[in-house]
């Protein structure tokens, strides 16, 4: 199995997709324990990246990805955008000149990223915050690094289905600590599995293989 870059493409321009869908759902989730601003937050982060995509869509992934951090960093407010922004151009470092990313080194993207964010904002698991997203899916992809295709499907929908889950069990770190306990512990986080894009949502596996036309547009799906 391999990864190419229109992948990755299609990827970040379906992560604009879902942040624009879901801007009003992450924001209200937000305003119980935070200060109501996620959705607004990652939709207007995410609009900025798609609007680049266009020019820089024939770079490396390493390039692309280094791209959508450094505008990650600079258009999201909050905690968000640093740590958003710190785990794509981590993932960056390992993919430079890339023109695709075997199974192997899709993993070792995963990881990078995930341990820039972790080391970027002093989180632990089971804090209630991304790292219970990146995390898993960094175990989940470990064990299928060399497996075929469709055993790498199904490690997707298996991470996007735990990671969606799992923040709704442990306390929220960091400024929300206020927050009471119970509400906090009952709470579902907005940093769940809607910020990895919903890429194995129904029908989105035909999207992240839709080529894009040159208007930015989508074209048709791909086999």
């Amino acid at each position: 199995m391999s990864l190419n870059r229109t992948q990755i493409v299609n990827w970040l321009y379906r992560c604009g997709e879902i942040f624009t869908k879901e801007r009003d759902f992450l924001t209200g989730l937000d305003k119980e324990i935070g200060d109501a601003d996620h959705g607004l937050n990652m939709h207007r982060g995410f609009g900025k990246v798609v609007e680049k995509l266009p020019s820089i869509a024939d770079k490396d992934i390493g390039f692309i990805l280094k791209n959508t951090g450094m505008t990650l960093l600079s258009n999201v407010g909050g905690a968000s955008g640093p740590l958003f922004g710190t785990f794509f151009i981590r993932a960056a470092q390992v993919t430079q000149a890339h023109q695709s990313l075997s199974l192997d080194e899709l993993y070792q993207m995963m990881r990078e990223g995930a341990d820039g964010v972790v080391n970027r904002g002093k989180a632990e698991p089971g804090d209630k915050t991304m790292c219970d997203v990146w995390l898993p899916v960094v175990e989940i992809i470990a064990p299928f690094q060399r497996a075929a295709s469709a055993d790498a499907g199904r490690a997707g929908r298996r991470l996007q289905a735990g990671g969606d889950r799992h923040p709704l069990h442990h306390h929220h770190a960091g400024p929300q600590r206020a927050a009471p306990a119970t509400r906090r512990a009952q709470h579902r986080a907005s940093g769940s599995g809607r910020d990895l894009g919903d890429v194995y949502d129904s029908g989105a596996g035909c999207r992240s293989q839709r080529v894009r036309k040159s208007d930015g547009k989508p074209g048709d799906c791909v086999s």
